[in-house]
């Protein structure tokens, strides 16, 4: 349902000017026309960008995001506090925020520092696990060690220029040293080569490998003098006590978080709302002691409005309301309110614009027509008590509105299915006939192909004629003629063909044939004066709508011979593990199917077919001057 709305100015002291906006923010039930942006410049709103501008930065930083776990005591208590003047409070929260931004770019700082160290640690440990054995051989024989990154190729000709060094200069007393070497393939062409020399060949060869321009490998932390297998026990130790670091690190972030997460997201919050209190301001009409603020409001909230307004602020205030003209119905913002067992079918209109002021809200109709046919589809009472106990669990589960709306349509289409399995007799299919013996309350659908197809036409007809007479009565409210005689002229055709079609099947006189076809000649008038030559196209495609509501019995006998198919494969296989696994396996298959296609289906039915007769969407949108707390946490995105 539309809420009527009505045009309303308020007169105030200019001296109480923001004290009456924050009033009626506070109230949230004003929608003042946005018009052009206005951007305010004073010096007050400036910095109070900049003020929320480090805020989010700040909150963005901490890591912080559970928005929803600030109350509106967090915010009151928190706006009471700042009853400071405006420039000494910036100037104060300015000062606390820059310290409490020092002390936690600190712990930021490391944080990152702990993560880059340990990075680097599992690294060097990833390198010495292959070398390990080397080194510590090599020591044991006291000898000297060292790894040098080098190209893949390089390694040949490296470890033979070695050799030719260590003999080149060997004094000719006792055996030619010994090299050894251990290579660790890093990349593709990137590997690392540990060589083992006499320890009185630790600088030639070291000179020689820096020549070639090789660059020796040393773990982190690892200090002049250490020895390289020391290092490597270094690496492992201090591997070991990253962790700890690391957890104490985010231990502290964790309290931080918690202890001013959602104090700086409330004091964001109240900026914010201050801003918007400044953009208001600015649209109110100066007229010297006093300034008019206009905007729309629902009637049903005016006389609340005005007994507030009146209390609080006396004679400084003053209210006027008028009802909107015929010239302005096009800018009314559209305010819905339906009865709560149809307001979560809300959420159809969410991918549509809404409806315009003088126009039609179909919330209830969906809520009506949209389980009906989806249940329709399922038609089978196992599905739909699976169905609602998925869907109540969802509704349960969830804190998100959109999705416990989206919930509750659920259980309202396994509710029809409920009812149309118990019409038809089906329970998982045949399986309550096999084991109870159920039979169908009315009809087996599988075994009534033609009469559930003409079941189908028949609601389609229902529909569209329905949604044709929406239409004219919108047109005729709205004082559009060639809406509502096209509207008309379509109905009429319609109703005068079927009455033809019955008298010339006999179902009713046949007199009655050539009463139709007068009526089919008024039709006629009235479709082409109304829309034209295109009225005529629009009838025909009227009829085509019609027929596409085929698609509910197709689609639901498609679901029960293939829920049938699933109990065959027991009698095919027996009582076994694989005959009783294959009928799951379609039942579940047959399940989603069933519930996907017929939401889409039904959904298609009355965006398309049904709402396509007589529904016109608005160009604004109710959006009341209120605090975001009260709306949703959306804006947090932004």
């Amino acid at each position: 349902m539309i809420r009527k709305m009505i045009r309303v100015a308020i007169w105030g002291l200019t001296s109480r000017q923001r004290e009456i906006v924050s009033f009626l923010h506070d109230q949230g039930v004003l929608h003042v026309e946005h018009g052009e942006a206005v951007r305010i410049t004073d010096e007050e709103a400036d910095s109070l960008r900049l003020l929320r501008s480090k805020l989010l930065g700040m909150v963005e930083s901490l890591e912080w995001d559970s928005w929803e776990e600030i109350r509106d005591e967090d915010l009151n208590d928190l706006g009471q506090n700042l009853t400071l003047p405006f420039s000494q409070m910036i100037e104060e929260t300015n000062e606390s925020l820059d310290h409490f931004k020092k002390e936690l770019s600190s712990l930021l700082e490391q944080r990152e520092e702990a993560r880059r160290l340990r990075n680097k640690l599992k690294g060097a440990s990833h390198i010495s696990v292959h070398f390990r054995s080397f080194v510590q051989s090599e020591n044991e024989a006291n000898r000297d060690v060292s790894i040098w990154w080098l190209r893949k190729e390089q390694i040949p000709k490296i470890l033979s220029e070695i050799q030719s060094l260590l003999v080149s200069d060997h004094s000719g007393r006792g055996p030619v040293p010994e090299l050894h070497h251990h290579v660790f393939h890093i990349r593709e062409k990137e590997s690392l080569l540990a060589v083992g020399v006499p320890l009185e060949y630790r600088g030639p060869v070291n000179l020689f490998l820096e020549s070639e321009g090789l660059v020796s490998w040393t773990p982190p932390g690892c200090e002049p003098g250490m020895g390289l297998l020391r290092c490597i026990e270094y690496v492992d130790e201090k591997l070991n006590e990253s962790p700890k670091a690391c957890d104490y690190i985010e231990e502290t972030l964790s309290s931080v978080r918690a202890q001013w997460g959602i104090r700086l997201g409330a004091l964001f919050i109240l900026i914010d709302e201050r801003l918007e209190q400044l953009v208001v301001e600015q649209r109110g009409k100066d007229m010297g002691e006093a300034f008019m603020l206009e905007g729309w409001l629902p009637e049903d909230e005016r006389d609340l409005l005005c007994e507030k307004l009146k209390k609080v602020f006396g004679d400084d205030v003053m209210v006027r309301w008028r009802y909107p003209t015929s010239d302005e119905w096009q800018v009314v913002p559209t305010a819905i309110s339906n009865p709560t067992l149809f307001k979560p079918f809300e959420i159809f209109l969410k991918l549509v614009s809404p409806p315009s002021y003088r126009g039609t809200d179909p919330t209830v109709m969906i809520g009506i027509f949209f389980p009906f046919f989806a249940g329709c589809i399922i038609g089978d009472a196992g599905y739909g008590i699976i169905l609602a106990s998925l869907a109540w669990w969802i509704r349960k589960r969830t804190s998100n509105p959109m999705v416990a709306d989206g919930a509750f349509v659920l259980l309202t289409m396994a509710f029809w299915s409920v009812i149309w399995g118990v019409i038809y007799g089906e329970y998982f299919g045949d399986v309550a006939h096999r084991i109870f013996g159920i039979e169908p309350l009315v009809v087996e659908r599988s075994h009534a192909v033609v009469p559930v197809l003409a079941f189908s036409v028949a609601l389609g007809l229902a529909h569209i004629l329905l949604g044709l007479a929406l239409g004219v009565i919108e047109g005729i409210k709205n004082r559009s003629h060639h809406v509502w005689m096209e509207r008309g002229g379509n109905m009429v055709i319609i109703l005068s063909m079927i009455g033809a079609l019955c008298a010339t099947k006999g179902v009713i006189p046949q007199s009655f044939f050539s009463v139709s076809m007068i009526v089919l000649a008024i039709g006629l008038i009235l479709l082409i004066a109304g829309g034209g030559v295109g009225g005529l196209v629009e009838s025909m495609s009227s009829f085509g709508s019609i027929l596409s509501y085929v698609r509910i019995g197709a689609i639901g006998l498609s679901s029960a011979i293939l829920a049938m198919v699933a109990s065959k494969f027991v009698d095919v296989l027996g009582v076994s593990f694989l005959g009783i696994f294959i009928a799951l396996a379609i039942h579940l298959l047959n399940f989603v199917l069933a519930t996907a296609e017929s939401g889409l289906h039904s959904a298609r039915l009355h965006y398309v077919e049904f709402m396509g007769t007589f529904y016109s969407g608005g160009d604004t949108e109710y959006r009341p001057f209120a605090k975001k707390r009260r709306r949703s946490f959306n804006w947090k995105k932004r």
